[in-house]
């Protein structure tokens, strides 16, 4: 008997020699990309030339797929490497592209559910090609299946959240928190990171059923994206209901037209998505409607631009780096002007979404596009690319 442990013993012993190997392996292989220098960079760079997905300073993510859900849209199926750490719905990735030798970023939903990328191990994202944009048109004209882009992992707090709980007693109290009502406003593109939500919501709904209502608008159906895939989940799924409004037929979509899809406003949650004029008639749509605040996500796609009065007309900006000095009448973002002034600063989404741009903040008066309200003389950094000055500035530094 002793014999038979001792050889079980000694056969176990090989095996946990390999996993204490591993683990210490695996420590000294993070403790060594954690840290920066040109050792690091060298043996990126080998690994690189052997093979880009090994790439070990970035997330390269193939394209297994391409398709133009619309004719001004593409979707770009991806499969992200191994220590890309997946999503919840409604969550957006930095997508970078390598374009005439530089590399730009943008801010893009990701527009599956992560039940999907489960099944499949692949993300997918939808990009409208608009004019004048220089990844989006990128995307559309010149990306190919094979081709590598890199990703960012997922960020962003549009979403929902279901509870966790697995006895019927903890469900029974989190139910009266839960919402009874998800309604979801969608404008044009705004569609991308709704759809992750909705697909992803009928699957993890299993105790309560909450009722999902969509209002999507866009100019008409061949604008639409995913507007066939809706509709067959709409038709299948008995408590989820789609209203598509095309704004070419019926003028655009109106706060006023939102009492119709809200019966119980304090258990409705609303993300809403889409153009900034859109969300915020419809956020206000949604607060007259008795809506809490609390209970209204936004996820903007881009800032627009304040309309800035100021009382010394045009706007001095002096560069310090370049010794450049910049004059313009508010219409220009710090970002805008840096770039002009020649500094070639970072930036990801310019939209006040990815802080890639995030920089000291100069002395001045600055408004913040986002808000329309002046940044506080405290606050000591800033994302140039929302941020406007209304006042005379000296920009000592950047980045």
């Amino acid at each position: 008997m002793t014999t038979e442990l001792n050889r079980k013993e000694s056969g176990l012993l090989p095996i946990i020699g390999m996993a204490w190997t591993y683990t210490w392996l695996y420590k000294l292989g993070g403790y060594f990309w954690n840290r920066s220098g040109q050792l690091q960079d060298y043996v990126n760079f080998l690994l690189c030339e052997a093979d880009p997905l090994w790439d070990q300073q970035r997330m390269a993510a193939q394209i297994v797929k391409k398709e133009h859900p619309t004719a001004n849209s593409t979707t770009l199926w991806l499969k992200p490497p191994a220590k890309w750490q997946g999503f919840k719905p409604g969550q957006y990735v930095q997508l970078e592209c390598e374009i005439d030798g530089s590399r730009v970023q943008r801010c893009y939903s990701l527009s599956n559910s992560p039940e999907s990328f489960e099944q499949t191990g692949l993300i997918s994202i939808t990009v409208k090609a608009i004019t004048d944009g220089k990844v989006s048109n990128y995307v559309k004209d010149h990306l190919s299946e094979s081709d590598l882009v890199y990703l960012s992992h997922a960020q962003g707090i549009f979403s929902y959240q279901l509870s966790d709980s697995t006895s019927n007693k903890e469900r029974s109290q989190d139910i009266q928190e839960e919402p009874s009502h998800y309604l979801f406003l969608a404008g044009g593109s705004g569609i991308t990171p709704i759809k992750s939500m909705i697909e992803q919501l009928i699957v993890d709904r299993t105790f309560n059923q909450p009722k999902i209502t969509l209002v999507y608008t866009a100019q008409n159906e061949s604008d639409a994206i995913y507007l066939e895939r809706l509709r067959q989940l709409a038709e299948y799924q008995a408590d989820f209901d789609l209203h598509f409004h095309a704004s070419d037929d019926h003028g655009y979509l109106t706060a006023k037209q939102l009492r119709q899809w809200i019966n119980e406003p304090s258990t409705t949650d609303a993300f809403i998505c889409g153009p900034s004029a859109f969300m915020d008639s419809m956020q206000t749509g949604l607060r007259k409607q008795g809506i809490a605040e609390d209970h209204i996500k936004l996820e903007r796609f881009g800032a627009a631009k304040p309309a800035i009065k100021s009382t010394k007309g045009k706007i001095t900006t002096y560069f310090e780096p370049t010794e450049q000095t910049l004059v313009n009448k508010g219409e220009q973002s710090l970002l805008e002007m840096a770039e002009e002034a020649g500094l070639n600063p970072k930036y990801g989404c310019r939209a006040g979404i990815c802080h890639e741009c995030k920089c000291k903040r100069p002395a001045g008066e600055l408004l913040d596009a986002q808000t329309g309200e002046a940044i506080p003389h405290d606050q000591s950094h800033i994302q140039p690319c929302v941020t406007y000055a209304t006042s005379d500035l000296v920009v000592s530094q950047w980045n």
